[in-house]
């Protein structure tokens, strides 16, 4: 089942990451999650999973071996 999900994690990291930057560079606060800092620290650890997806996702596609 992995390997059905490996051409769909770059994409999946690339929406994950973009959506948790515009979220932290346009309105953090504004959102389900309530607190002060708890906000930045999910869209920080989801930006961070996002890019471990789309890196993880090229590694295993193969796209970042040298030619």
């Amino acid at each position: 089942m992995i390997r059905v999900l490996e051409p769909m994690s770059p994409l999946v990291g690339s929406i994950l990451l973009s959506y948790c930057l515009w979220q932290l560079a346009f309105d953090p606060v504004r959102g389900p999650i309530p607190g002060r800092w708890l906000p930045y620290v999910a869209l920080a650890l989801g930006a961070v999973t996002g890019f471990g997806l789309i890196a993880w996702g090229f590694h295993r596609l193969g796209l970042l071996r040298r030619p």
